[in-house]
C-alpha cells in the first residue's frame, strides 16, 4: 500500500483524489475544495440527468396545482419511488419535499434541495473515506483526514459553494463551477507560502 489509501478507496475516481488532496497536508483547503467541487459536479452529471427534469416540471410548472403542497408532495413520491432513481436523485427529491414543508416554492425548493442534496453526498463519502482511512491505515490518519474534509466541507459551506452549484445544476450561466481541479505542477506553481 505504498501508493497510499485513496488508492484502494471504493469511491469515484475524483473522490479518490479529493481523498489524496485532503490527506495531503502540501494542499491547502482552496485546493481541496476545488477537489470536491469537481468530484460533486461529476457526480450530479452522472445521476442528476434524468430525474431533474422531473423534478423542475412539476415543482416549477406554470399551473395551479404546483402551487399546492400535498399535490407536490404525492408527485414527488411517485418520482422517487421510481426503482430507476439514482441516490443523488433519490436524494434531491427528498430533500425538495423538504423545502416544500418548509413553504420554499419554484425555483428556491429545487435550488435549496440540490444544494443540501450535495453538501449531504459529499459529508457521507467523507464519512466513508474517513472510515476507509481507519481500516487501512489507522487512527492518527483517520483522525487527519476527518479534520482536513470537515474543513472542506465548512470552507464550502461558508463560500456558497453548494448554493453556486446548485444554480449551475439548474442551467444558470452565471455560476462558475469547477469541473476538475487545478494541477500546479509547473516549477513557480508549487506550494504557497
Amino acid at each position: 500500500m505504498s501508493d497510499g489509501p485513496h488508492k484502494s478507496l471504493p469511491l469515484r475516481p475524483r473522490y479518490r483524489q479529493l481523498a489524496e488532496w485532503a490527506y495531503k497536508a502540501a494542499f491547502a483547503i482552496p485546493q481541496v475544495c476545488e477537489a470536491a467541487e469537481a468530484a460533486l459536479i461529476r457526480d450530479a452529471a452522472i445521476e442528476l440527468n434524468v430525474a431533474l427534469p422531473g423534478v423542475v416540471r412539476i415543482v416549477d410548472g406554470g399551473d395551479l396545482l404546483s402551487r399546492h403542497p400535498d399535490f407536490l408532495h404525492e408527485q414527488l413520491r411517485c418520482l422517487r419511488d421510481d426503482a430507476a432513481i439514482q441516490p443523488l436523485a433519490a436524494s434531491v427529491i427528498e430533500c425538495t419535499q423538504m423545502a416544500i414543508h418548509q413553504g420554499r416554492l419554484g425555483r428556491d425548493a429545487i435550488q435549496e434541495a440540490v444544494a443540501t442534496a450535495l453538501a449531504e453526498r459529499l459529508a457521507a463519502n467523507s464519512r466513508a473515506t474517513e472510515e476507509h482511512y481507519l481500516v487501512e491505515a489507522g487512527r492518527n490518519a483517520c483522525l487527519d483526514i476527518r479534520s482536513r474534509l470537515n474543513e472542506t466541507i465548512d470552507a464550502m459551506d461558508k463560500g456558497g459553494a453548494f448554493a453556486r452549484m446548485a444554480r449551475s445544476i439548474l442551467g444558470d450561466a452565471t455560476a462558475k463551477v469547477t469541473r476538475a481541479p487545478t494541477v500546479r505542477d509547473g516549477i513557480d506553481e508549487g506550494v504557497s507560502l
